[in-house]
């Protein structure tokens, strides 16, 4: 594994994630990121490090691709360079974790090695509660820890007959549902995945609608399902992000990603890591 080089770097933001989780817990958080037309991004009560990393992309005008919070309030993103094609960047705050992402950092960033530094096409990273992972790139590589026998299957099964994974996404019981790039939906055989969406999601199979996007909300068992262009369905997310996709809706906008960050009781006692 990756040794981080510059001990201190990362002691700052750990700290501040800390007080910021501390100040509100017993508070319910509901925090969102929307990524839509490649370069516009907003977002409301994501954690401060990636607060501050997404001020800094929307100055910029990148194309972020895929935003990914934990349940314990470690991020990962990744977003085009600009400087060439084909190349990406990655940035975390796995420091920031109260469990142990240096494999997952390392798969990315390791020197000569890290799928970032060999300019692969990272599409999603998919965190469980417990903050295992599936990382998917390229068009028919995965890599992951610790997940479902029946997802691994499921993966290898798709990418033997080169069959593209559009998204996975795992629900607050761990449950997981995954998009393949021929429309089709595979679940897990435990429970954990509410009922409306699995419904939902094969009445827009039965319409012929693209479904593109599938996301959980760990407060009161939401979810949100974004199809076609830049039409959305949900259930209990938060009021100020289905005010925006209404009015997304009715434009020319096109919907990249959705991110829903919701802790209905924040933990106080992490890892606070500075090397």
């Amino acid at each position: 594994m990756g040794k981080i080089k510059q001990k201190y770097k990362y002691v700052l933001i750990p700290l501040l994630c800390f007080f910021f989780c501390l100040d509100m817990r017993g508070q319910e958080m509901e925090a969102w990121v929307l990524v839509y037309d490649d370069t516009k991004v907003e977002w409301d009560a994501v954690p401060p490090s990636l607060d501050t990393k997404l001020h800094k992309l929307k100055a910029r005008r990148v194309n972020i691709h895929d935003v990914s919070i934990g349940s314990d309030a470690s991020w990962i993103l990744t977003y085009h360079s600009g400087q060439l094609e084909g190349m990406h960047s990655f940035n975390s705050s796995y420091e920031e974790s109260s469990v142990d992402l240096e494999d997952l950092w390392d798969l990315l960033e390791e020197e000569d090695k890290g799928l970032n530094r060999k300019g692969h096409y990272v599409q999603d990273i998919a965190f469980t509660p417990e903050m295992d992972w599936v990382l998917i790139y390229d068009d028919y590589h995965a890599l992951w820890k610790n997940i479902n026998v029946d997802l691994q299957a499921t993966i290898m099964q798709l990418y033997k007959k080169k069959e593209k994974i559009r998204d996975l996404a795992f629900s607050q019981e761990g449950a997981w549902v995954l998009v393949s790039g021929t429309n089709k939906i595979y679940t897990s055989k435990d429970p954990g995945l509410p009922k409306k969406l699995i419904k939902t999601l094969g009445e827009l199979q039965e319409k012929n609608h693209q479904i593109n996007h599938i996301e959980f909300h760990h407060i009161n068992e939401g979810w949100l399902v974004v199809y076609d262009k830049n039409l959305t369905m949900w259930e209990n997310i938060p009021d100020s992000l289905g005010q925006r996709l209404k009015e997304l809706s009715n434009s020319s906008h096109t919907i990249q990603e959705i991110t829903l960050w919701g802790l209905p009781d924040l933990p106080i006692d992490g890892k606070i890591r500075s090397d």
